[in-house]
């Protein structure tokens, strides 16, 4: 098994943009409705969105390809927002659900984080749904803090995020 992480091409958005479909359904099967999930954004579309998001040189995108084809994804930028006490923001994160529990997400998020530290960040903060207990303990055993909580709107429910973050981002570089 070939693992390699690299940053995301524009010709990658296709890929990244099934990834983050298949992935969502995956995970909040059970927290958002059937509905919502399975009426999404279609991959197509996502992949249009992907494809201006990996084209700005502000954004941190990195793909993991597991022997030459793409499995997840990270993205993460700069936090511009004076009101918000971290440098960066992880925006979003998805491994395919048959790829999961191989490494793939720490290898990701320390990519992202040394790009992030190139930049000039020190810190990074996440958001996460509340209901997803594994996303949260792979967090928590990454040393992400609790540092904050708000309600949104997915579809027809109203959900709790909670926020992670790591005041220091040199934590995220090493990768056992």
């Amino acid at each position: 098994m070939h693992i390699t992480i690299r940053k995301a091409q524009v010709n990658d958005a296709p890929a990244i943009g099934h990834i983050q479909v298949t992935s969502w359904r995956s995970a909040f099967r059970k927290i958002a409705s059937d509905d919502y999930l399975d009426h999404m954004v279609s991959e197509e579309h996502q992949a249009d969105d992907w494809k201006e998001i990996i084209a700005d040189p502000e954004q941190a995108v990195y793909v993991a390809e597991l022997n030459g084809e793409p499995v997840g994804y990270a993205w993460a930028h700069r936090e511009d927002d004076d009101m918000i006490p971290w440098d960066a923001e992880l925006i979003s994160m998805h491994v395919l659900p048959e790829y999961k529990r191989q490494g793939l997400g720490r290898r990701l998020f320390a990519m992202t984080a040394k790009q992030l530290k190139e930049q000039g960040c020190q810190s990074v903060y996440l958001w996460v749904l509340e209901e997803n207990h594994s996303a949260r303990a792979f967090y928590e055993t990454l040393g992400g803090q609790p540092a904050g909580r708000h309600q949104i709107e997915l579809g027809d429910r109203q959900l709790t995020e909670v926020a992670y973050g790591w005041k220091d981002m040199r934590q995220l570089e090493v990768v056992p």
